[in-house]
This record gives structure tokens, C-alpha cells and sequence, in this order.
């Protein structure tokens, strides 16, 4: 079974969205991406049907709030996906619902790992990779199950790997516009109002919930330089955090040039998958809330419920048929290998990060300036 967050809906903001309906799936598009991605693989591996479980669609979203008993909204949507407690209905109706499943998912909320890991019902959570200045995203890659854990152990990418693709995107950045680093500064990253890894303790944070931490980040040693998420044009609660005004300077810099700036040397956010990426490129990162991934830096050090880092495994349907054969008889091994190009699924996903701007765009802006002459 296919799936992924069936219980988030759309955020929905003041009277600009009055117009829309207040409850309605914001994940049904991803889960259906990622459906179509690898269900002919999957069903390649096993010899089974696979199908696919979203909002509505093999689900009752609604009936889960309400056995819940939290609101149909963003709020409750945030307790439903921190919930550590369940009422004895929905056990049984999860039961129905996952049994003899084997679930691969993309980006699961927490409850229904917790769930899934109650009943013995062994998932598959597949998410993008917070390092992302690779050719291409790719994912980070949990399971429950101690057999699967054990197979995809040989499949993780050593994080050592990854600096040497920020060594060519720092040297990148020097043919590049400059961003203004005021001498001494800091870096506080910005996220998105709402995000699963800003969910803490059953509530959304922002850098206003962490304004005593965040002060003592930054220091009194220099400015601070606020870069917003590219998704999220509000201060994201730094003029709420108790920092001077006059010492915040806002940025639209590339990210990834701030990062190669020698000037620079420490970056402070919440849960951002910067503060993942700062250490390649040379940078002490202060993270105030817990990562949501667990990434060892070589197979040898990963522990039971981390992320593994897979590149192009995954697109294989081998990879599927040893990782499964843990649980459900596979298909013979064929040593079929998918190579994907540069950039394919961020260009699938119409998600960029940022990494457009200081790749892709060039040749864009190149052939613009060409056309001008």
C-alpha cells in the first residue's frame, strides 16, 4: 500500500481564502507523485497489487478527527499528527484498515508511524533528503522493520560524499553576484508557517517560541541577517523574538551563495534543512528544535528508526526486490539500473529550493542576456 499524509489540509489564511473551502487535502497531489513513481516497481517486485490510500480515497480523513476528537482545521491537523495517545476505536479501525499491508509511504505524519509500529504493521517512510545541493534532491528513507532496516544498510550514501559537491557549488558562487555580509553577522534562517518539522510538542513554533535561545545564538557580537523562507514572505516571528530591530537586515540572497560567503560563519534556524547542509560548507549551524531526521554519516553508525540516505537505489526495481524480501516473497533480481539526469525530480516535484538559481537559471539568464545584445 501506497500512502502518505492523509490528514493535512490546505493552510488557509485570513479573508484572501475565504473563498475556498476551509477543509480540503494539501497532500493528495504528492502522495499520488509519489504513487505513480514507483508503483510499477513495486508491483514488479512482489507480484502484488498496489494500491494507493489518500485523503477520501480509501480513507475516512473526517471520521479519524473525529475519533481524535481534535478540530478540522491546521490546528488540529498539528495535534493529530503529534498524537501519542489513541482511543481503543481507532486501533481496531486502523487494524481493519492496514491488515497484511505493507505500507511505503512519502513523508508519514508521526502518529501513524506510531500507529502502524503499534500493530506491527511494517512501513516504508520515504522523504526528500535535507541535503539538497546535490545533482538532483533525493530522499532520506525510515523503516520499522528490523529486516528492512538490516537490507538497506548497504544502500546509504556516506555523508562524506556530499562535500565535494559543496566544494563545486561554493566555488560556483564566486562567479556569481555577492550577497552583502555585514562583518560579524549571523544568519537566521526562515521556514514556512506551517511545516511537520516545526511541530513541537503538539504545537507549531516559529523563532518567536525559541526568542530566549535565538537571543543567545546570536549574541550581541554583530547584526543579524534574516533570510525568509522563498515560500514565506512573513518575519517567520523574528521581530517577535526580543531581537533589536535595528540590528535585523533582511536578505534575498541565493541561499547557497550565503553559505559560500567567507564572511559567514554561523547560521541559526529552527528544524530548516539548511542548518543540515551549513556543515559542508564550512559553517557552524545552532539548531533550535530537534531535526526530524536522524542521518548517520556511514551505515556502520546507523541505529534502529534513522534515515538512511538513498540516491538512485531506489529507482531500481532490484532495490525494492531485496528490501521487501524481508517480509513477502520478490521477483527474481534482474540488475536493471536507472540513472536518472540532473535536476529530474526537482523538475517533477516543481519544488527547487533555491538550487535553480545558482544551476539551471544560469543557462536561462545566459541566453537572456544573449537575446539583448
Amino acid at each position: 500500500m501506497v500512502t502518505g499524509d492523509f490528514l493535512r489540509p490546505v493552510e488557509v489564511e485570513g479573508k484572501a481564502h475565504a473563498s475556498l473551502p476551509e477543509f480540503r487535502p494539501s497532500q493528495t497531489e504528492n502522495i499520488l507523485w509519489f504513487y505513480r513513481l514507483f508503483r510499477r516497481k513495486l508491483a514488479e517486485a512482489t507480484g502484488l497489487p498496489v494500491e494507493m490510500l489518500a485523503w477520501n480515497q480509501g480513507v475516512d480523513t473526517g471520521l479519524i478527527y473525529r475519533m481524535l476528537d481534535v478540530e478540522m482545521s491546521t490546528s488540529g491537523w498539528v495535534k493529530a499528527f503529534a498524537a501519542t495517545e489513541f482511543p481503543v476505536d481507532l486501533l481496531y479501525f486502523f487494524e481493519d484498515l492496514f491488515d497484511k499491508a505493507l505500507v511505503v509511504a512519502f513523508e508519514m505524519p508521526e502518529s501513524i508511524k506510531r500507529l502502524l509500529t503499534y500493530l506491527r504493521v511494517p512501513f516504508i517512510d520515504v522523504n526528500v533528503h535535507p541535503i539538497r545541493f546535490l545533482p538532483d534532491v533525493f530522499f532520506a528513507v525510515q523503516t520499522n522493520s528490523a529486516g528492512i532496516f538490516d537490507l538497506l544498510k548497504p544502500y546509504h550514501t556516506p555523508s562524506d560524499t556530499f562535500y565535494d559537491w559543496a566544494d563545486l557549488l561554493s566555488a560556483t558562487a564566486v562567479q556569481l553576484p555577492q550577497p552583502k555580509i555585514p562583518a560579524g553577522g549571523t544568519l537566521v534562517i526562515g521556514q514556512t508557517n506551517v511545516d511537520r518539522s516545526l511541530i513541537v510538542d503538539g504545537s507549531l513554533r516559529n523563532l518567536a517560541s525559541y526568542a530566549a535561545p535565538l537571543r543567545e545564538a546570536v549574541g550581541k557580537s554583530g547584526p543579524v541577517l534574516f533570510k525568509p523562507h522563498p515560500y514565506n514572505k512573513t518575519s517567520f516571528g523574528i521581530f517577535e523574538s526580543g531581537l533589536p530591530f535595528d540590528a535585523i537586515e533582511w536578505t534575498r540572497a541565493n541561499i547557497y551563495s550565503l553559505m559560500a560567503h567567507t564572511e559567514l560563519q554561523k547560521i541559526v534556524g529552527i528544524s530548516s534543512s539548511v542548518l543540515t547542509e551549513a556543515r559542508y560548507f564550512g559553517k557552524e549551524a545552532t539548531v533550535l528544535a530537534a531535526s526530524p531526521f536522524s542521518i548517520p554519516d556511514t551505515a556502520r553508525e546507523a541505529r534502529p528508526h534513522c534515515h538512511f540516505s538513498i540516491y538512485d537505489e531506489c529507482f531500481d526495481v532490484d532495490f525494492w526486490r531485496t528490501i521487501l524480501s524481508a517480509h513477502i516473497g520478490t521477483t527474481a533480481l534482474t540488475g536493471h539500473k536507472f540513472r536518472r539526469p540532473p535536476n529530474t525530480l526537482r523538475t517533477s516535484l516543481r519544488n527547487f529550493w533555491g538550487f535553480n538559481e545558482v544551476s539551471s537559471d544560469i543557462a536561462i539568464q545566459a541566453y537572456e542576456a544573449g537575446k539583448n545584445k
